[in-house]
């Protein structure tokens, strides 16, 4: 994993002045983060690389990819987890309000224990269709979709006839050019045909960018994650300030720090994972992205298609 980390790193540089000079929209962020465990001598340092594009190919089409990877390195354990999320969406603008589109994702976990690697602890790929309408500052977003499990856990399930289906709502408000707030939901339902039974994980969460002026973002997130059946929920919450460098850099560039807690609490027991995040953020073509893309709030304001993967993403 740290290898294929490094490979899209350097990739994502050389082409970042390419993509630039094209008729795209998104950004990079390179990120650096620290977690503490609560109740347990466990610290957590991680590298990620978080990336979303654009490009209007015209006559209404739009086609769009996202990138999300880390690496986390267990302190005082010869322990590393990984994991990524790739997707690829097609959208047909219908009108000025209406688009609908297609996408897919791929997402895995995986692990190196004790120089031993294994790649797909867990993996998912996600197929399904989208939509959106656009009135005035307001934008809201709809999908369904299904999903078909892989890796280890993948395999472990294979005779449990287990089907995964997904839908969710979005919404977001820009009132002005300095403030966005929003919101996400999605369901995700594991239908075990051997057991005829049905296990539901609902994300819920709500986000704001504010521009305090043309230095000074600030932006913060709250999610939460629930399994009735189980007793678990996964809350968290994210505040953080970014900093624009363009004027010192030459360059569109912004610096970031984010403070998070994420708590799960499982039948009442709970622990507390906080986090510091610093980030490194690159506008590419367009300027479409307000907040770190490796921060709580981007995920909560760009959610992807699945309750598991988007919880990973707030963590």
């Amino acid at each position: 994993m740290t290898r294929n980390f490094m490979v899209v790193l350097l990739g994502s540089v050389f082409l970042a002045p390419a993509a630039m000079a094209q008729d795209f929209s998104g950004g990079l962020t390179f990120g650096l983060a620290r977690s503490n465990i609560s109740d347990v001598d466990v610290d957590l340092t991680g590298l990620s690389l978080d990336g979303r594009l654009a490009y209007n190919i015209g006559s209404g089409v739009t086609v769009g990819a996202r990138f999300n990877t880390f690496s986390l390195d267990v302190s005082d354990a010869d322990l590393d987890l990984n994991g990524n999320l790739i997707g690829l969406n097609v959208s047909y603008a219908i009108s000025d309000a209406f688009s609908a589109g297609v996408f897919y994702e791929h997402g895995e976990v995986g692990a190196d224990v004790s120089g031993t690697s294994l790649s797909a602890i867990a993996s998912s790929n996600t197929y399904g269709i989208e939509g959106s309408y656009t009135t005035g500052a307001l934008k809201l977003g709809a999908f369904v979709s299904v999903s078909d499990t892989g890796g280890l856990i993948g395999a472990a399930l294979a005779s449990a006839d287990l089907d995964v289906r997904s839908f969710g709502l979005s919404a977001s408000y820009s009132p002005n050019s300095q403030l966005t707030v929003g919101g996400s939901a999605i369901r995700t339902t594991f239908d075990i045909g051997a057991i005829n039974q049905d296990f539901d994980v609902d994300y819920i969460g709500l986000a704001g960018v504010y521009d305090i002026n043309d230095t000074f973002t600030v932006f913060g997130g709250l999610s939460r994650t629930s399994q009735n059946d189980l007793d678990l929920d996964v809350t968290t919450i994210g505040l953080g300030v970014a900093y624009d460098l363009t004027a010192m850099a030459g360059m569109p560039m912004s610096v970031s720090l984010e403070l998070a807690r994420t708590t799960p609490d499982l039948g009442g027991s709970d622990i507390d994972v906080d986090t510091v995040r610093l980030g490194l953020s690159i506008p590419l073509g367009t300027k479409t992205t307000k907040a770190p893309l490796n921060s709580t709030a981007d995920a909560i304001l760009n959610p992807s298609h699945n309750a598991i993967t988007q919880t990973v993403l707030n963590f």
